[in-house]
Order: structure tokens, then C-alpha cells, then sequence
């Protein structure tokens, strides 16, 4: 789907990135940055708020990255169980093996 509410831009921010849906303009949000393991993630009003920034880390695979959380457990954004669902909910959670698993992984793609 070529929607621009599928597609983010990356904004640069206070201590990090924000995750911003093009359609919306809405940011990926820590809900109360309650930094937790299986914490869901929402699309949010954008502030320059701690719990709306994200730090890219970059993997051998072009254009592929991990999103870091800037707070302090420094958890991974996470497609659950690789999920290809409709509705599923996005996650917070620990980075396996330190790159990150296939469900950890996002791939980067200019618009």
C-alpha cells in the first residue's frame, strides 16, 4: 500500500529522532513512557518528549536498522511472533543477539 498514512519520515529531535507518519503527523509514542518489555506502542500527538525519540543503529544489510528507545532500558522496537497480521501492535522488547532478530529489523527506503 502506497499510503502516506504507511509511510514515516524521520524527524530529527532533542536528544534523538521522532517517527512521524506522513499521513497523520503523528509520532510512534512510549504511551506514559512506561519503558517495559511488551509495552505497545501509539501513534501520538508529536512533542519533543523523551518517549518520542529513537536512535537508528545501523546493521550490515543495506539500509536495515534497529530503532532504539533513548530511555533508559534502551529497548528495540519489535514486530511481535513476525507477525503479518492486520492490527497487530507493535512492541517494545530486549534486542536478541545484539543485532536484532528478522522481527527486529527495519528496512529504510527513500521516498
Amino acid at each position: 500500500n502506497t499510503s502516506d498514512f504507511q509511510k514515516w519520515k524521520i524527524v530529527s529531535g532533542s536528544s534523538g529522532y521522532a517517527l512521524v507518519n506522513v499521513g497523520s503527523s503523528k509520532s510512534i509514542d512510549i504511551p506514559a513512557s512506561t519503558d517495559d518489555l511488551n509495552t505497545g506502542l501509539i501513534q501520538y500527538s508529536s512533542s519533543t518528549n523523551q518517549n518520542q525519540q529513537w536512535t537508528f543503529n545501523f546493521l550490515d544489510i543495506s539500509n536495515t536498522v534497529f530503532i532504539r528507545s533513548i530511555l533508559s532500558k534502551g529497548l528495540i522496537i519489535e514486530n511481535p511472533g513476525s507477525s503479518t497480521s492486520d492490527n497487530t501492535q507493535v512492541v517494545l522488547y530486549s534486542i536478541n543477539n545484539n543485532l536484532g532478530s528478522n522481527n527486529q529489523r527495519w528496512v529504510l527506503e527513500k521516498q
